[in-house]
């Protein structure tokens, strides 16, 4: 099993070998589209950001975990890793 990050969002593939984030980003199916507005739980608003291909991390994580890739995501306190899978996966 090989991984790769992307950003602060690191993929796993078991199918392909992945040696550098050129390749990560040509497994994901590029999307172009105007960002939409996410609200948290408690009513604030989430910030996109660009993942890979994909022009939003919401929607990025929602195709990744569609495709049945595993996600891991590692960054400092505060960075909004939480956050990002509330408004990803709001049930």
């Amino acid at each position: 099993m090989r991984c790769a990050c992307i950003g602060f969002v690191p993929v796993v593939s078991e199918t392909k070998s992945v040696s550098n984030r050129k390749e990560v980003t040509n497994m994901a199916t590029t999307t172009k589209s105007t960002p939409k507005k996410y609200k948290l739980p408690d009513g604030r608003e989430y910030m996109t950001r660009s993942l890979g291909g994909y022009d939003s991390d919401v929607i990025g994580i929602r195709e990744l975990v569609k495709m049945g890739k595993h996600i891991l995501i590692l960054s400092e306190p505060g960075a909004g890793k939480t956050a990002l899978i509330q408004v990803a996966f709001p049930d």
